[in-house]
């Protein structure tokens, strides 16, 4: 399922890839089957996309889980396709709620995915946001 988010009528497209545990696309997060053998749960990252222009698009991402991750540092880890490797792009730290944004820019031409990391702590292990993508239509 693809939710997309267009912003100035079809210029500049931001969607979001939504993928369940064992689907062919991959998961935000690895499966949470090994968390039976003893392994350190995975933290909900929740990205969203919003904004409008060719300039203004931004990711919203918030991480839930106990105790509250704020003022803590996230990665933005972009790619530039499909089977291209993950990468750092910008750091930055979260809210006092928890919420973290990111500027971003769609490509010229095709498309730019991302995703926000969670580095590991002593209750979690490393975590990461949806897939989004932005592209102009």
């Amino acid at each position: 399922m693809s939710v997309r988010v267009l912003a100035v009528a079809g210029v500049i497209a931001l969607s979001m890839l939504v993928s369940t545990p064992g689907s062919a696309a991959s998961p935000a997060s690895p499966p949470s089957s090994s968390l039976a053998q003893g392994a350190k749960p995975t933290r909900d990252v929740v990205s969203t996309g919003e904004g409008s222009g060719t300039d203004n698009l931004r990711i919203r991402t918030r991480v839930k889980g106990q105790p509250l991750y704020s003022g803590r540092r996230t990665v933005l880890q972009t790619k530039r396709c499909k089977s291209c490797n993950w990468h750092p792009s910008q750091s930055r730290r979260t809210n006092n709620r928890a919420l973290v944004v990111y500027p971003v820019d769609a490509p010229a031409n095709g498309r730019r995915f991302f995703r926000v990391k969670v580095p590991a702590t002593k209750q979690y292990r490393t975590s990461y946001g949806n897939v989004l993508v932005a592209s102009r239509d």
